[in-house]
């Protein structure tokens, strides 16, 4: 006869008990494994600066999508990217 679980019972057959407790610790050592993966493989974030107060003097092209940005120097190889905050 094969085993067959309840909700409402207290425990488990063991043999159902048995392979649940290999699919948690499979599952469980998939989960961490994708989750050292994925942070391993993260870029790191841009060198960015917040100057509060400081006023400059910027040239360039503004784009509006998908946020306003200020291109600097657009035709040449080492533009950059400007944040527009109002």
């Amino acid at each position: 006869m094969t085993e067959f679980y309840v909700g409402y019972l207290p425990k488990a057959p063991s043999g159902i008990a048995r392979k649940m407790k290999a699919v948690i610790v499979v599952l469980f050592a998939a989960a961490t494994t994708c989750a050292i993966g994925f942070a391993a493989l993260q870029r790191t974030y841009a060198r960015s600066f917040f100057e509060s107060g400081k006023e400059r003097t910027f040239e360039g092209v503004i784009e509006a999508g998908p946020y306003p940005t200020l291109l600097s120097s657009p035709t040449s190889q080492t533009a950059v990217h400007y944040v527009i905050c109002s």
